[in-house]
């Protein structure tokens, strides 16, 4: 969905490009956040689940990541 726009693949982004190029809705990155907090996420484990999210996001067609994909996100990396 966003070819040529991410200079590498989202599993290999830094934590810059991450906050560079990804989207989200503040409404995601707002729960992302609460979740993070309430659980006590380390910051890996954060940047993590965004770029989970950025990919299941990219699956969907969609520009920006929603809070369908950080839910989606967090269920997939505790099933690891």
């Amino acid at each position: 969905a966003h070819e040529g726009r991410f200079p590498v693949r989202s599993v290999e982004m830094t934590a810059v490009a991450i906050a560079e190029f990804c989207e989200i809705y503040e409404e995601a990155k707002t729960f992302l956040e609460g979740t993070m907090e309430r659980l006590g996420f380390s910051y890996r484990t954060y940047h993590r689940i965004f770029k989970l999210a950025r990919t299941l996001a990219d699956l969907e067609g969609e520009e920006r990541i929603r809070v369908t994909d950080i839910t989606q996100a967090i269920h997939l990396r505790f099933l690891e």
